[in-house]
């Protein structure tokens, strides 16, 4: 650092010299950020139960052994027969009530016909037939 003056007033002000100054010590961040870092791998992981590898929240398989993962399969409340129906008579046209159910490929069909018409039909005729369903019966033709 030195001293010089303005030009124009004649003022003193102060000058670094930029060549003399060193660069920011970042050591100290580094334990910081290893442990933000292993935390978020800790939220966005989920252990295979079969070998224990740590698999991302987003595979639906385990990257060690390739078993399907427990949290994928299992689905977390009981789907319901009203609700199904209710889908069904609403958003029949596009498939909803096969969506709820977990049948994807019947679902992708309606949205993909659904410009026919035929869908919509297809629904109507899927909320009666979904009401005279036993609670059991609705439960074996839902997957996953």
């Amino acid at each position: 650092m030195y001293d010089t003056r303005c030009p124009q007033c004649g003022a003193s002000r102060t000058v670094v010299n930029t060549t003399s100054v060193s660069p920011t010590n970042t050591q100290p961040l580094a334990p910081l950020v290893s442990s933000v870092s292993a935390g978020i791998q800790r939220l966005t992981a989920q252990n295979c139960v079969h070998c224990g590898t740590a698999n991302s929240l987003f595979v639906l398989r385990c990257q060690g052994c390739g078993n399907v993962l427990a949290s994928v399969r299992t689905p977390t409340t009981p789907r319901q027969r009203g609700v199904a129906a209710a889908l069904a008579f609403f958003g029949g046209f596009i498939g909803a009530q096969y969506f709820y159910m977990g049948r994807r490929v019947l679902g992708g069909a309606c949205v993909a016909l659904c410009w026919t018409g035929y869908p919509a039909i297809v629904g109507f005729l899927e909320t009666f037939r979904l009401l005279l369903l036993s609670d059991a019966e609705f439960q074996q033709q839902c997957e996953g």
